[in-house]
C-alpha cells in the first residue's frame, strides 16, 4: 500500500478528519520540539536549568495521564477530551508571541503540555474503536507522514526566518496557534463508534482508580516488563534533550538556518518516507520484535553525537535516528494495544503516559548534572548510548519470552487484540 493510496469507506470519515487534524498541526510539529529549545537559547538567552524544565515539558502533561485515564474511560463521549485541549493550548500559543523572556516562555510552554494531557488518551480511544487492527498503524503512519511533509517544510521556512530576525518566533507562535485551532475543529467532528451504546454494567469507577491502574504494573508481568524497558531507553533519550541546543550552540556554533534543515527539515523527510513503510510492518510483524529492532538503530546514531566534530556528522546522527524515529511513536502509541483490553485502553495508557511524565521530569535535570559534573556534552550524549543498549537488552530479552509464551510464535497486534478480547469476553 501507498502513502496516497485510496482507503476504505469504513474508516474514510475519521481518517480524512484525523489526516486534516495533523495537516494543521505542522506548524506546532516543526516549531515545539528541538527547535523551540534552540529559541530559548539563541533568542531569549535561557540558562541552562530552564533548558532542562522546557525539555521536561512535554512529558511533563504525562505526569496528569492517570488522573485523565479514569475520566475518558468513564465518559459517555471521547470527543471532547480530544477537541478542547486542542483547542485551548491552541489559543495558548498564540498568546505566548507575546512573551519576551525566557521566563515567560518557559511558563508558558509548560502550561500548553500540561493542558494537553488527555489527548493522547483520548486518541489512543478513538483510533481503537474506529480503526481495525488491520490496518491501524499503517493508517496512523499515514496521517503523521503527511503531517510531517508540512513541518518539514515548515521547519525550513522557520529557520530562515530565525535566522532573519530572531525575534520572529512571537510570529511563528501565533501562526502555529492559529492552525491548531483549526485542527481542533477537524477533531470535533469525528463520530467514534460504539459511544451510543451502554457502558458494560461491570465498569464500575473503582475499575479505573488510581490503585486499579498502578495495580496494572502488580498484576500485568509482561506489561511491567515492556515499561521497564521503555523506561531505561526512554529516560537515556529524554537525557539528552537539553544537551542538544546547548551543544549545538556552544561546541558547533549552528545557525538558525542549519537548526531548521537538520533538527526539523530533515528528520521530518526521512521519517516520512518511512512511516508508511513501519507502519504496515507492525500490522503484520509483533510490536516488541519490531520495537527491539527500532532501538538497535536509534542507539547508533545517538552514538554519532559524542563523536560529531561538525554539524553535518552531527545531522548523520539524526538521520538514522529519524530512519527508525516514527516506527518507534508508533509502537509508543500503540503498543499498549498489545497487552490491554478494548475498554481498559485508557487504563494502560494513563499508566504508560505516567512513567513517560516521571522519567520525563528527573531525566532532564540528570543530563545537565551529568554535563556540569563531567565538564563534558559529549560525555553525556555517551552515557545516554550506554543506558539506551542496556534497555534494547532487555527488550530483546521479552523478544525471547514471548515467543516462548506463544509457543514458538510471535502474534501480531490484530492476533494479540484478538485473543485478549476473546479470553475476557469468554
Amino acid at each position: 500500500m501507498s502513502l496516497f493510496e485510496p482507503v476504505s469507506k469504513r474508516v474514510r470519515p475519521t481518517y480524512i478528519r484525523m489526516l486534516n487534524y495533523s495537516l494543521f498541526r505542522g506548524p506546532a510539529l516543526a516549531l515545539l520540539g528541538d527547535l523551540a529549545l534552540l529559541i530559548a537559547v539563541k533568542s531569549l538567552g535561557a540558562p541552562p536549568w530552564e533548558v532542562a524544565l522546557l525539555a521536561a515539558a512535554p512529558p511533563l502533561g504525562n505526569l496528569l495521564a492517570v488522573f485523565w485515564s479514569r475520566r475518558i474511560t468513564l465518559a459517555s463521549r471521547v470527543i471532547p477530551y480530544a477537541f478542547w485541549p486542542e483547542a485551548l493550548t491552541s489559543v495558548l500559543l498564540v498568546l505566548m508571541m507575546f512573551a519576551g523572556d525566557s521566563h515567560t516562555f518557559t511558563i508558558g510552554l509548560c502550561s500548553y503540555l500540561l493542558l494537553r494531557a488527555p489527548l493522547l488518551q483520548a486518541q489512543s480511544a478513538i483510533l481503537r474503536a474506529n480503526y481495525p487492527p488491520q490496518w491501524r498503524s499503517w493508517l496512523m503512519a499515514r496521517v503523521m507522514a503527511m503531517g510531517e511533509l508540512v513541518a518539514a517544510g515548515a521547519g525550513l521556512a522557520f529557520g530562515f526566518l530565525l535566522q532573519f530576525n530572531p525575534a520572529n518566533y512571537r510570529g511563528l507562535l501565533a501562526l502555529a496557534g492559529t492552525c491548531g485551532i483549526l485542527g481542533a475543529f477537524q477533531v470535533g467532528r469525528i463520530r467514534v463508534r460504539g459511544e451510543q451504546r451502554p457502558k458494560p454494567e461491570k465498569m464500575l469507577a473503582s475499575d479505573f482508580s488510581l490503585r486499579r491502574i498502578l495495580g496494572v504494573l502488580k498484576s500485568d508481568d509482561r506489561f511491567r516488563r515492556y515499561e521497564f524497558s521503555f523506561s531505561l531507553f526512554g529516560f537515556a533519550n529524554i537525557m539528552t534533550l537539553p544537551i542538544m541546543p546547548l551543544f549545538l550552540e556552544r561546541e558547533l556554533g549552528i545557525r538558525y538556518t542549519d537548526a531548521g534543515l537538520i533538527l526539523v527539515t530533515l528528520p521530518m523527510i526521512v521519517d516520512v518516507i518511512m512511516l508508511p513503510l513501519w507502519g504496515r510492518q507492525l500490522d503484520k510483524h509483533n510490536p516488541l520484535l519490531m520495537r527491539a529492532i527500532f532501538n538497535v538503530v536509534f542507539s547508533c546514531g545517538m552514538l554519532c553525537f559524542p563523536l560529531a566534530r561538525s554539524l553535518w556528522f552531527f545531522a548523520v546522527g539524526r538521520a538514522i535516528i529519524a530512519f527508525v524515529q516514527g516506527g518507534s511513536s508508533l509502537v509508543w502509541v500503540l503498543g499498549i494495544n498489545y497487552f490491554a483490553r478494548r475498554e481498559e485502553v485508557p487504563v494502560y495508557m494513563g499508566l504508560h503516559q505516567s512513567l513517560t511524565g516521571i522519567r520525563g521530569l528527573i531525566a532532564p535535570f540528570v543530563g545537565i548534572a551529568l554535563a556540569y559534573l563531567l565538564n563534558s556534552y559529549r560525555a553525556v550524549f555517551f552515557s545516554a548510548f550506554l543506558l539506551m543498549t542496556f534497555g534494547t537488552l532487555v527488550m530483546i530479552g521479552e523478544v525471547v519470552r514471548e515467543h516462548k509464551r506463544s509457543g514458538g510464535r510471535l502474534p501480531s497486534f490484530a492476533q494479540a487484540e484478538s485473543e485478549i478480547d476473546g479470553r475476557f469476553s469468554a
